[in-house]
């Protein structure tokens, strides 16, 4: 990867790389290995646009010790180690939400693997802060780990504008919204979002995505062709 140019303006978080975690030291260990390996190929200026906050659900193994050997190599880095476990993701997520400096927070799940080429694209495509919701193509590996196909959705443009409920309509719903790694959004327009209250009404899992539909329906929102994030196919 070629050294990524700094984007936006001086001296502000442009992104927030949250990371919720309970009980996944191990995995957590690689994925900020993979930072350590990628970041320092940011400019100076361009690291800066960037802030990584790990969120320990009150993990009882060795979470948050695995996060916070990685300070000296990632500067970015910030490790919130909560002491009340809540019992899902979504709930660990949004509680953390307000502490994000970005404009945008990506949720990266703790067993991720970053397309690390495409940092510099997401970062441009963030910069002008007219988008609220960001959803992108995911690269697909086999098991093997080998190259499968470019993107999980046929898409003939590299960006299209579209209300974020005719997204899931037309791709459906559990590719837009189930899986978060393969979103970006406004932090300041979920930071107080009332997850308890919709839990209460509906249910704790998946609850994310009655949340994002009421949060960003109506809002600019918008697909690009391209990954945050590998996964891998059945």
């Amino acid at each position: 990867m070629n050294n990524l140019e700094p984007v936006a303006s001086q001296g502000s978080v442009l992104l927030s790389i949250m990371i919720p975690v309970f009980n996944g030291g191990k995995c957590l260990d690689s994925l900020l290995s993979q930072f350590a390996r990628n970041l320092p190929l940011l400019t100076p200026a361009g690291r800066r646009k960037i802030e990584i906050r790990v969120i320990d659900n009150a993990s009882t193994d060795q979470t948050a010790e695995v996060a916070r050997s990685y300070a000296s190599q990632l500067p970015e880095l910030n490790v919130h180690s909560e002491t009340e476990h809540v019992p899902t993701a979504e709930q660990n997520f949004f509680r953390s939400f307000k502490k994000c400096a970005g404009v945008y927070t990506w949720v990266l799940g703790v067993d991720d693997f970053p397309v690390f080429d495409n940092l510099l694209k997401v970062l441009q495509a963030l910069e002008l802060e007219t988008l609220d919701f960001a959803l992108f193509n995911t690269a697909v590996f086999d098991h093997r780990l080998t190259f499968s196909s470019l993107n999980v959705t046929e898409l003939d443009q590299e960006r299209i504008d579209r209300d974020i409920v005719d997204l899931a309509c037309e791709l459906g719903i559990w590719f837009v919204m189930a899986g978060v790694s393969a979103q970006i959004l406004k932090t300041k327009l979920v930071e107080n979002y009332d997850l308890e209250r919709l839990i209460k009404r509906t249910s704790p899992i998946y609850s994310h995505v009655t949340a994002y539909l009421e949060t960003f329906r109506g809002r600019s929102s918008a697909i690009f062709n391209f990954p945050l994030v590998h996964t891998a196919s059945p």
